[in-house]
């Protein structure tokens, strides 16, 4: 009797023993279970933006240029679609009056840009064959008293918000690149001087299409491409920001869609109004 109880006893500490020790064991076996398998979504909208916030990379990629269609977008968080929905419709709440205390400069690719999209309130210092050196001593704005001055005068006494400036087409033929980017320089210099508070955009030279580009020694793709790298390296030096609008006009071989023009070089109105749509884009995006 003795012995039966004594044996009791000994089972019942065993039982007091293993029964803490297996919680303990199954705890740890719950903690590391938890870290090995994520638990799931709390609902679809959580999920959802999640996935919103890792396109937000691929979309701003998309409005700062780089081709179009498969050169778009790789990433899988979203469908290409979808992507390209978040930012055209940003760009799309935006009005043309966004423009309106804006400041337009530039050469005739300029000038055809402002009369497609009618933004007849933004300063429009789109004029023909306009140069860096132009800016300075070709006088073409109608003044006040009816006289002619030229546009780095007639910014003097405006007010404007944002300036967008687009040169280098009719300087790729100049025997001097350093020059041209200095003359860059100078204009930037004298924007920022009369406008401290103004946002300043220097827009990409826009390329040729293929056709135009083969024929012509001089105002050809590569020596465009040239020229975009020597005004994005102004612009850094510059601190002012500098848009790709080229890449949204370029095919796989880095020339302007043919569609796109009648002579290979100035844009039709589709394609101005896409120009403008890639502007508000980088609006939308805060750019």
């Amino acid at each position: 009797m003795a012995a039966a109880e004594q044996q009791t006893q000994t089972k019942t500490s065993k039982q007091k023993f293993i029964r803490p020790l297996l919680l303990f064991v199954t705890g740890i076996l719950a903690v590391i279970g938890c870290y090995a398998y994520p638990a799931p979504a709390l609902n679809s909208d959580a999920e959802e933006n999640i996935q919103a916030e890792d396109a937000i990379g691929t979309v701003k990629a998309y409005a700062g240029g780089g081709g179009v269609s498969k050169r778009i977008l790789v990433q899988n968080t979203l469908s290409e679609e979808r992507k390209i929905s978040l930012l055209r419709q940003g760009g799309k709440n935006i009005p043309n009056s966004y423009f309106n205390r804006s400041a337009f400069i530039g050469d005739s690719r300029t000038e055809g840009f402002l009369l497609y999209n009618s933004l007849i309130h933004a300063g429009n210092y789109g004029i023909k064959a306009l140069t860096v050196d132009g800016f300075f001593h070709k006088e073409a704005v109608n003044s006040v008293d009816g006289s002619k001055i030229t546009v780095a005068e007639a910014i003097q006494n405006k007010e404007y918000d944002a300036f967008y400036i687009m040169f280098g087409m009719n300087e790729l033929g100049w025997s001097s690149e350093k020059t041209f980017i200095s003359k860059y320089g100078q204009v930037i210099d004298t924007i920022r001087s009369a406008h401290p508070d103004s946002k300043i955009v220097v827009q990409s030279i826009l390329p040729v299409t293929a056709e135009r580009s083969a024929q012509d020694p001089i105002f050809n793709n590569a020596k465009i491409t040239h020229y975009n790298e020597l005004i994005q390296q102004m612009c850094r030096e510059k601190s002012v920001d500098y848009f790709n609008v080229a890449a949204r006009f370029t095919d796989e071989d880095g020339a302007l869609f043919a569609d796109a023009s009648t002579d290979g070089i100035h844009l039709n109105k589709k394609y101005c109004n896409l120009w403008l749509a890639y502007l508000k884009e980088q609006a939308a995006l805060g750019q």
